[in-house]
């Protein structure tokens, strides 16, 4: 989308008389509202793209599930600090 705006400079004219020359032009034209409207705007993906992603998704799934009937498959294993309190080594004792 490729819109030219000409304005020509008279004689008389101020560098603000230019700048509202422009701002009524571009009001004209109508370039802001679409470009804000397609601002946040997404595109489709192709149908080919989608086929792609569907082959790997469906070769990933029947992998994972040969090494799980193979018993290979690997677990993965998180290490979470226990819950347990901490003992502090700043208690006093009465003597």
């Amino acid at each position: 989308m490729v819109t030219n705006i000409h304005i020509v400079k008279g004689k008389n004219d101020s560098s603000a008389s230019l700048l509202s020359k422009f701002t009524k032009k571009i009001k004209e034209t109508g370039i802001i509202p679409k470009v804000k409207s397609k601002r946040y705007q997404e595109r489709e993906f192709s149908k080919l793209k989608l086929k792609k992603d569907k082959l790997v998704n469906l070769i990933a799934k029947d992998r994972y599930e040969h090494l799980k009937k193979m018993g290979k498959l690997v677990t993965k294993t998180y290490n979470r600090p226990s819950a347990a309190p901490s003992i502090s080594n700043n208690t006093t004792t009465a003597k």
